[in-house]
């Protein structure tokens, strides 16, 4: 499976995260709808950041940092994207 590049990662948690956003019939809903997937999907970017954070006092094996490096750019897109 390949991963999805940081871009298509931070729309596709945006996506998912809208079906469980507030809807109402609203002029603005969707684009308040969209919003608040936005701030989930950040939310989850940064809960993942965090487990892959870099720990010099833990060794487990194997490096998380090429996982730390995508979700911070997963993030970064996130916060670049427009709604």
């Amino acid at each position: 499976m390949t991963r999805l590049t940081p871009k298509d990662k931070a729309k596709e948690l945006i996506d998912k995260c809208k079906e469980y956003c507030f809807h109402n019939f609203d002029n603005d809903a969707e684009e308040q709808r969209m919003n608040n997937a936005k701030q989930c999907a950040l939310i989850l970017a940064d809960e993942f950041i965090e487990w892959c954070k870099p720990d010099s006092d833990e060794d487990c094996g194997f490096s998380l940092a090429p996982s730390y490096n995508y979700w911070n750019s997963v993030k970064l897109e996130l916060e670049n994207t427009n709604i």
